[in-house]
């Protein structure tokens, strides 16, 4: 399935919302797979460290009339890895990621996504290398 230019744009300000229904806040960067353009993480600022995101795992996610409802509970998104607002996630932080969030590692033979999904339910990233999406100038 191929995701829109629009469809990730629209992930942007959504309502976060953990699998246990904390309101985390609104989607603050989407990073896509190198490999299909799927994205397959967002980040999330929590607290009140200016500046420090958490990265979320869009696998197993789900859109909701409100918002993103994510796999993750509120309490282990907020004890995640930060990055800094902005900053690319390399191949270190993915595989900390990965291992933190207990995820599958991705492998390159991996499908990208599932057949008849919405934009959010990917993988956590076939190629195991993500670029940060530029978000729409426009918005």
């Amino acid at each position: 399935m191929d995701v829109t230019q629009e469809q990730i744009n629209a992930l942007y300000d959504a309502e976060v919302k953990s699998v246990d229904g904390d309101r985390l806040g609104p989607v603050r960067q989407v990073y896509l797979d190198d490999e299909t353009g799927a994205p397959t993480w967002i980040t999330v600022r929590t607290g009140w460290f200016a500046g420090r995101e958490h990265p979320v795992p869009l696998e197993g996610s789900e859109q909701t009339e409100d918002g993103i409802r994510v796999s993750a509970s509120g309490p282990e998104i907020r004890e995640a890895p930060t990055v800094e607002e902005d900053e690319h996630l390399g191949q270190d932080q993915l595989a900390e990621l990965v291992r933190y969030y207990g995820l599958a590692a991705p492998t390159a033979s991996e499908g990208a996504a599932e057949h008849g999904a919405s934009a959010v339910h990917q993988e956590a990233g076939p190629s195991g290398r993500v670029r940060r999406h530029a978000r729409d100038a426009g918005r």
